[in-house]
């Protein structure tokens, strides 16, 4: 087919072209140049793989070239002049060359839809985000160290693998598969720049540091199928989804230590005595809080929206650090051993406006039916408390039933520190209240289901009685009244 393929003109036969007119294959005939190629004004493809050209030349030749394959040559760099005799190209293979760089000159081809420039020696490719149709692109194996694309707004597959990045912003609308394994990325922040993406394949192996990444991945990244060459299965994400809920990302971790220190503390105290310890596990704003030293980790979290205190004594001086947290927006307060309601009252004070979200429990004080309606009569903005969403209602209710005692507390509009004796004196009757609010919930909980039970057991031995000793009219009246008594309704 070809006369003469190491001269640097090529003219195939009339039978030859006829026979396929849009492709001609090139491969493997150790061209060192581009030959010039008559009379192919037709030609949509060409193959020029594992030749030895060094540049681009004679493409005025296949002005109409879509599909052009240099894999494998010696090309160093692009002529400008030269791509842009084939503008309307839509493939560029150049993968396995010696380019260094990507100049303005790719910018000719603004119909190219696919770029390969794997195995290159490229430090950079800012050029390439102009190329406004690009759908697929390969840098595999070249020396990138950073990447930022912005402006391929249709590409959907880039492929990164094997390089030295350790910087990468991303905004791809339409990105879908992206392979970044084998690369210096260190840290899941560098890659949040992927959670808004439309990712269906994802690779990031081989990532020194770059570790546990899977399950929250999975999670941001909603529609994810392939991660590490490895489909998601439907288990998996619906346990990334509980491991790393936005409410609760990390809340696993927390719960695991703090259930080992449960068990362990327990066994030196059965009442678990905060003093021997504290956990705290602080990332993207929040801070958990177990046990004491609380006082060593809050200097610095003014930028904190979630809080959560376990085993930490309320005190005037842990008081008084909560009250630069001015961001904060969900809190949690458990187990502090809040008993009366000036402790109750400091702890809503300190807390900010931009509170949101609250949660106080497992603490004496909320045994007390007045205990919500103080908390929502102090803390008006909130959204929810104690996991119950409240309503304009909610705080309405408060302010009727508990501003009067709100108002006795506060008698003056000085400084409720003047007054130690009216504190005292109201702190010691809602003191007594909560005593007596314990021994109501105790026969709740234990004498009236007792003596009911004693009852109804009376009930039933009366019934049997009737059933041996009256007649079959009786015995139906019986059972009506039986079932119309009040006991069947508790």
């Amino acid at each position: 087919m070809i006369k003469e393929p190491k001269v640097s003109t090529c003219q195939r036969s009339v039978e030859d072209r006829r026979a396929n007119p849009e492709r001609l294959n090139l491969d493997r005939l150790k061209l060192q140049q581009i030959p010039e190629l008559r009379n192919e004004q037709n030609l949509k493809l060409l193959n020029l793989q594992n030749n030895e050209i060094e540049c681009l030349q004679y493409l005025d030749c296949v002005p109409n070239l879509i599909f052009l394959d240099f894999y494998h040559n010696k090309l160093q760099h692009l002529d400008g002049t030269q791509l842009e005799k084939i503008a309307q190209l839509r493939v560029f293979m150049l993968g396995k060359n010696r380019l260094k760089s990507i100049g303005n000159e790719i910018q000719k081809l603004q119909f190219l839809d696919v770029l390969d420039l794997h195995s290159n020696h490229l430090t950079s490719v800012a050029s390439i985000t102009n190329l406004k149709v690009l759908r697929v692109l390969n840098l595999a194996q070249n020396k990138l160290t950073e990447i930022d694309f912005k402006n391929l707004d249709s590409l959907t597959e880039l492929n990164l693998r094997r390089n030295q990045i350790h910087t990468v912003h991303i905004q791809l609308p339409k990105l879908q598969r992206l392979f970044l394994a084998h690369n210096c990325l260190n840290s899941l922040a560098q890659l949040r720049s992927f959670w808004h993406l439309p990712l269906s394949e994802l690779s990031l192996q081989d990532n020194p540091g770059l570790e546990n990444y899977r399950n929250v991945l999975i999670a941001q990244i909603k529609s994810l199928r392939f991660l590490d060459l490895t489909r998601i299965t439907p288990i998996e994400r619906r346990e990334s989804a509980v491991l790393n809920e936005p409410a609760q990302e990390n809340d696993y971790l927390f719960d695991e230590t703090q259930r080992k220190w449960l068990t362990e503390h327990s066994e030196i105290n059965p009442e678990i005595n905060p003093q021997y310890g504290y956990f705290q596990l602080q990332q993207r704003g929040k801070l958990y809080i177990f046990g004491p030293k609380f006082l060593h980790e809050i200097n610095t979290n003014d930028h904190l929206i979630f809080l959560s205190l376990r085993f930490v004594t309320l005190s005037a001086a842990v008081v008084d650090r909560l009250k630069k947290l001015k961001k904060l927006k969900s809190a949690k307060f458990l187990q502090n051993n809040i008993t009366t309601f000036p402790q109750l009252f400091s702890l809503l004070e300190a807390l900010p406006n931009s509170l949101q979200d609250l949660e106080i429990s497992l603490n004496p004080i909320c045994e007390l039916k007045l205990f919500p309606l103080a908390v929502l009569c102090h803390m008006n903005q909130l959204l929810s408390f104690n996991d119950a969403t409240l309503s304009k209602q909610d705080f309405q209710t408060a302010q009727q039933k508990f501003q009067p005692i709100l108002k006795q507390f506060y008698k003056s509009t000085a400084s409720k520190k003047s007054f130690p004796a009216t504190t005292n004196v109201l702190d010691t009757i809602l003191s007594r209240a909560l005593a007596n609010e314990k021994k109501r919930a105790h026969f709740d909980r234990v004498l009236w289901p007792t003596a009911l039970k004693n009852f109804y057991q009376d009930c039933v031995h009366e019934h049997n009685f009737l059933l041996q000793t009256y007649s079959p009219n009786q015995q139906q009246q019986e059972d009506n009244f039986l079932r119309n008594f009040p006991v069947w309704d508790m």
